[in-house]
Formats: C-alpha cells, sequence, structure tokens
C-alpha cells in the first residue's frame, strides 16, 4: 500500500491484532475483482510447519503470538449489499457480551479486499478443529460476488479422521475449480499430519492439540492473530485492490507503523495539572484529545523529515549495504535497526512484519517510543555529519554489515558510556575487522584466505587517506558501493604479472594488449634504440591482429606475442625477476570492469588506461590513482642502476612508467604512516 491510500482520511483507518476466535461470527464479502482460492501445496506445507515449530517452541520458551499476514477489508456499502442480496445483519447484537466493542463487529458485511486466500485456508483449518475437537467455534460467513454457491463448500467439507481422508460430500453438487482447490487443501492438510519427518514426528497423533492452540485466544501465552487493516476511504475499493495487488506492494512494516502512531484508536498518556483534573470530564476529554492531535502532528511532520533525509543517497550508502530498491519507505531501515531484525534468526530476517510487531509488543506510551525514534534517528544523522564518525563507521558498516550498527547504536544509547569509550569501541572494531595473526607483508594475493584481509586493508587505508585530507573530502561510500554492487572490487598488481595472463586462444586479448602498450610506449619523451625497436615490432604485430581477426584466420604463434610481452617487461624491469608480485606493496583495489580492462599489461599500460578512466569519470579509489599518477615515487630515493648515466628529466621520464622499489618502499611507508592509529608497527 503507498502513502497514497490513505490520502481520504489516514488516521480514520483502523489498525489491530485479532486473534483466530476474534474472527468468528464476522460477515466476509468477496468481491468480483478477486480471483478464486488457489493455494498450492507448498504453502500449506509451509504454514502447518511454521505453526507446528512455534507451537512446539512456545510451549518451552513463550516468544509471544505467530502473526499471519494482514487482512485488508472495508465496510461494504449499501450498493453493493442491494446489488449482491446480501443478508440483513442488523438484527444480529454488534458484539458478543465479553467483547471491549473495539473490534470489528458482528452485523456489519465486510468486503475482502486482501487476505481472502487467507481467510479461506484459515476457514477450512477451522472445520478440521471443529471435527478433531469436538467444539462448535461459530466459523465466520464467507459470501462471493461470482459464485454464491461456493459459500456453502465449507460445510460439505467431508473430513474422516478415523480413516485419514478428506474431501467434498457426493450431495454437493456446485463444481468449480475454486471446489477442487479447497479439497486439495483439505487432503493436503491430512497428507502434511500423517506423513513424519524427522523433524516433525507423530504429528498426527497431536493433531488435535495442534487445532486447540490455533484456536487460542489473545489472552494465552500462544496463539495465532492477524493484522486487521480496516480502510475507511472513500476510494472505490477496486482501486484500493489494484494498488495492494496489481502493483504488488503490500502492506509494509513502515506503513502499519505509522498507523500505530496515527491512527485514531492510538492512544497516548495525558498528565493533566490540578487546574486541569478540577474541570469537567468534557473539558478534560477536549483537552486530552487536543495533546494527541499536537502530538500526531509533530510526528507527521518528522516522519516526513525523516523520510526525506534517508532519501539522501549518501546518506543511505553510509548507513547500510542494503539495496534501496528494496525499500518503499526508507525510514523502515531505521525501524529494522531499532528492532534488531538484523542480527535475529533468519526466519526473522525473511519477515516482511517482524519490525512492525516489535513495534506494536512495546510496552510503553506512544510518545515515548516516537521519542526513541528521534533519539535514534539523531544519533545517525550526527554520525552521517561528523566527519571522524562518518569514516570509521561507514567502514565497519560495510565490513560487518547491519549488526555492526545495531550494536554501535544500542552502545551510544546506553547512558553509561563516554564519548571517549565510544570512539575507543569503534577503533577496537576496526581492528577486528582485520582478522590475521599474519603480518601485512606476510599476507598474499594467491592466498583465498589472505586475498579478502588485503581488500579490507587496502579499504580501510583509502577510506583513512581521505578522511586525513581536508574538510571537504569525504569517501564516497555510494559510488564504492554502487561499483561493487554492478562489477565488484578485485586486486590489481600494480605492476606487470607475467605473460601467462594472456589467455592463449583469445586473439582479440592479444589485439588490445598490444594496442594499450602502443600507446604507452608513444607517450615516452625520448626513447632509447630498445624501446624504439620495441614499438615498431608492435605495431607491425597489430596490424597482422587485425587483419586476422578481420579475416577469421588463426597464423600467428601465441609464443610471437608472448616474445613481445617478455620484451616489453624487460624494458622496465632489466629482467629481474619482481619478488614482491603478490604482496600489498604490488596490491591496489580496482573494479572488476576496469581491471579486465588492463590486467594484460606492464605499469605503463595500466597508466594509460586508468588515466583515461578518470577522464571519462569512472569512479578510481584515491589510493590506486595516487598509484598510477606517480603520486608515491621520490626521485632522489631512486634504487634505479641505471641513474648514474641518465639525466634527472630522462630518469624521471623513464620512472613514470614503471613501479619500482622507491615506488614500492614509499606506498607501503603511507599505508602504515595512514593506519598506524589502529596498528603497531609490527603489524607491518
Amino acid at each position: 500500500m503507498d502513502a497514497s491510500m490513505s490520502t481520504n482520511n489516514p488516521a480514520a483507518n483502523t489498525l489491530q491484532l485479532l486473534a483466530i476466535p476474534q474472527l468468528m461470527k464476522k460477515h466476509f464479502f468477496i468481491p468480483d475483482y478477486q480471483r478464486g482460492y488457489r493455494w498450492e501445496q507448498d504453502q500449506i506445507y509451509q504454514l502447518l510447519k511454521d505453526l507446528w515449530k512455534y507451537f512446539k517452541l512456545g510451549k518451552k520458551r513463550p516468544m509471544g503470538f505467530y502473526c499471519l499476514q494482514p487482512i485488508v477489508v472495508k465496510e461494504c456499502s449499501k450498493e453493493t449489499i442491494q446489488k449482491y442480496a446480501l443478508p440483513d445483519l442488523s438484527a444480529i447484537p454488534a458484539y458478543d457480551d465479553n467483547d471491549e466493542k473495539t473490534g470489528p463487529k458482528n452485523n456489519v458485511w465486510y468486503e475482502v479486499i486482501d487476505g481472502q486466500q487467507r481467510l479461506t485456508t484459515i476457514r477450512i483449518l477451522l472445520a478440521f478443529h471443529e471435527k478433531r475437537n469436538f467444539i462448535k467455534c461459530h466459523p465466520y460467513e464467507l459470501k462471493y460476488a461470482t459464485r454464491p454457491e461456493f459459500g456453502e463448500v465449507f460445510d460439505n467439507l467431508d473430513i474422516n479422521l478415523d480413516e485419514q481422508t478428506a474431501g467434498i460430500k457426493t450431495d454437493f453438487v456446485f463444481k468449480n475449480v475454486d471446489v477442487e482447490y479447497v479439497q486439495n487443501c483439505a487432503r493436503h492438510i491430512i497428507t502434511w499430519f500423517t506423513t513424519d519427518t524427522i523433524v516433525e514426528k507423530y504429528k498426527f497423533n497431536e493433531m488435535g492439540t495442534f487445532l486447540a492452540d490455533f484456536y487460542k485466544d489473545a489472552s494465552k501465552e500462544i496463539s495465532v492473530q492477524v493484522i486487521w487493516y480496516e480502510s475507511k476511504e472513500t476510494t472505490d475499493s477496486r482501486e484500493i485492490f489494484e494498488r495492494l495487488n496489481n502493483l504488488k506492494v503490500p502492506l509494509s512494516s513502515s506503513e502499519l507503523i505509522r498507523a500505530l502512531f496515527l491512527s485514531e484508536t492510538a492512544e497516548y498518556g495525558c498528565i493533566l495539572t490540578p487546574q486541569q483534573l478540577a474541570l469537567d470530564d468534557t473539558r478534560q476529554a477536549e483537552i486530552r484529545d487536543e495533546d494527541k492531535k499536537k502530538k500526531q502532528g509533530s510526528i507527521n511532520a518528522k516522519w516526513d523529515e525523516i523520510e526525506h533525509f534517508f532519501q539522501n543517497d549518501k546518506f543511505w550508502a553510509f548507513v547500510t549495504n542494503r539495496d534501496s530498491k528494496q525499500y518503499r519507505n526508507r525510514i523502515e531501515l531505521l525501524f529494522d535497526f531499532m528492532s534488531g531484525k538484523y542480527v535475529k534468526s533468519e526466519a526473522a530476517q525473511k519477515d516482511r512484519l517482524f519490525t512492525y510487531l516489535y513495534f506494536d509488543s512495546q510496552d510503553k506510551d506512544l510518545w515515548d517510543l516516537w521519542e526513541d525514534v528521534v533519539r535514534n534517528f539523531d544519533c545517525l544523522r550526527f554520525w552521517f555529519e561528523n566527519k571522524d564518525y562518518y569514516h570509521k563507521i561507514g567502514y565497519l558498516i560495510h565490513e560487518k554489515q547491519d549488526a555492526v550498527l545495531i550494536s554501535l547504536l544500542s552502545f551510544a544509547n546506553s547512558l553509561k558510556h563516554k564519548k571517549s569509550e565510544f570512539e575507543a569501541e569503534l577503533d577496537e572494531q576496526i581492528r577486528k575487522t582485520i582478522n590475521t595473526s599474519k603480518t601485512f607483508f606476510q599476507l598474499s594475493y594467491d592466498d583465498a584466505r589472505d586475498y579478502k584481509v588485503l581488500k579490507s586493508v587496502l579499504l580501510l587505508y583509502n577510506i583513512e587517506l581521505t578522511r586525513s585530507l581536508p574538510n571537504e573530502s569525504w569517501f564516497p561510500f555510494d559510488e564504492y558501493k554502487d561499483v561493487e554492487k554492478k562489477d565488484g572490487w578485485t586486486l590489481e598488481h600494480i605492476h606487470a604479472q607475467n605473460s601467462e595472463c594472456l589467455d592463449r586462444t583469445k586473439r582479440t586479448e592479444w589485439r588490445d594488449w598490444v594496442a594499450y602498450t602502443i600507446a604507452a610506449r608513444e607517450s615516452i619523451l625520448s626513447p632509447d634504440t630498445k624501446v624504439s625497436a620495441l614499438l615498431s615490432d608492435l605495431k607491425a604485430m597489430k596490424v597482422r591482429l587485425d587483419e586476422e581477426i578481420k579475416n577469421k584466420t588463426a597464423r600467428i604463434p601465441y609464443e610471437d606475442v608472448v616474445d613481445l610481452f617478455k620484451r616489453d617487461l624487460d624494458c622496465w624491469s632489466g629482467g629481474k625477476a619482481y619478488t614482491v608480485m603478490h604482496q600489498l606493496s604490488n596490491l591496489a583495489l580496482l573494479s572488476q570492469g576496469v581491471n579486465s580492462g588492463i590486467s594484460k599489461g606492464a605499469f605503463s599500460v595500466k597508466q594509460q588506461y586508468i588515466n583515461k578512466c578518470i577522464a571519462d569519470g569512472v569512479y578510481i579509489p584515491i589510493a590506486t590513482k595516487k598509484v598510477f599518477l606517480k603520486h608515491y615515487y621520490h626521485l632522489e630515493n631512486s634504487n634505479s642502476p641505471a641513474a648514474e648515466d641518465q639525466t634527472k628529466a630522462e630518469l624521471l621520464s623513464q620512472q613514470f612508467l614503471t613501479w619500482d622499489d622507491s615506488d614500492r618502499a614509499a606506498y607501503l611507508d603511507s599505508i602504515f604512516k595512514t593506519l598506524s592509529h589502529y596498528f603497531s608497527p609490527d603489524k607491518f
């Protein structure tokens, strides 16, 4: 249901929880725009399995009620009652004697906008309940606009528990596909109870207890309840139905929570002064009503402010790794954090209404509960706007998901902790994300366990490097996570690996490597004879490869391209083995998309490609930019064996195209200094 569903008067809609017995004696009308009953075996089995588990656990450890999905209704208009000749209910008492007269009425026809499948399944289970427990429970009535005779199917269920069979009585003459589905449902229930599994044993023997538990009222420690949502809109019911079903937008926790705070039936505590208590009851009621309206007006305005703030993609990316498209109203994420949903069981995390049920179960005044919401929002907003907290908490959320934010909110809201303790907790949590007994020097790219640690180290380095820059520099979690979802982040070797990275079977990759290498070598200001000869041979090879790819021939040996690769590599390494190939000092973060475009080439080839990506607006992490823009090179510290025979200008030109020991040392030194707040020198 979207926000427009309540445009007539959102506060007038009724929202409440009803145990199964509270549905009895009600009268439901299924309009013609509803499809027929269509629950299959999988849906029925899943419901029975969930209920079985709930009843078993609930008797050992009370855990609140089991909540079925919402039933959305609207009181039938006089026109609908007349058109479909629905029986007159005016002679029926509106409420039972023991009712508090706050629930649905017994003398009203309710048009079912959403929930027909659930109501039908519950009605079938009630037939089993009556049969097994020998109790008349006065089930609710269901009338159907397009198939009036179908409503009698429930009284014609033929359930024989002694023979373990179920079906439809032979004298029930009305036949259609809906009847077949009801019959199948009854048979599936029998089959489920008579089929034991390792987890659910002796089910048939406990069928009576199961069905009795299903019918317990809300006062019991375990009960089954539904969310009853009664619309007071003047909007046509078909339009509401289309929004709920055709657009696939069922009621969400946030919308139900909104109704919890803003509905007409919401109750707020109001402490009257002695002077007000001296007034008559009517005036006291008016004062309480004015107080409620004032509070609800404040909540409504603040709600919109919070939702607007959560619409900021940068804030969203800071506070969670989740896809915002999963949330129709982003404020729901705040409620999920407060309910602790993402640190609960897998079933709780999948439960669309878990968070609403958490809020509905809170034993405190609604205004106090709303102040909890505001306090948690203000905390998140403060962290987002504080540069240090933004970077540290943003990193932790990326690495440890929602659980760490829920933990930090609890820690921050605890009055016993000081600011210094909170900051110490952040630093300790960050240290724990680098979970390895090795030093950073010992971590290796080709060790699967080390690979993840290296990615975390480099991400933390990029974030902390950004945090150390002037105030206008903030790490873009939104851009980083967008790339992560689209391509994923990988570790890229800064210095070239070896010719094995060229696929023996993919000639287009040979051609791409040759083309990028030509572009890189042509940028050299004063190439020597060795480089000039290589460049000439590369250009000749590109012509040959272009021709072969065009004509779909394959005559150039793989070894010829490998030879060019080795010659190019030797120009910058002097043929010397690069012993730190897989270590931190030779690794940088790159997206999979960018990495796939440059992995087959020397440093200068990668440098050329990344510069083009930067010019095209592709997001490249700050440390990776600094690597390929040569920000880590210090000429006076060069260990190049040729330094004595070259001018500084020539050396600088060549060094700009290579990644040597001097660069590596400067890179490691920067990582150490940037992360020294978290890790001792012996970690490096």
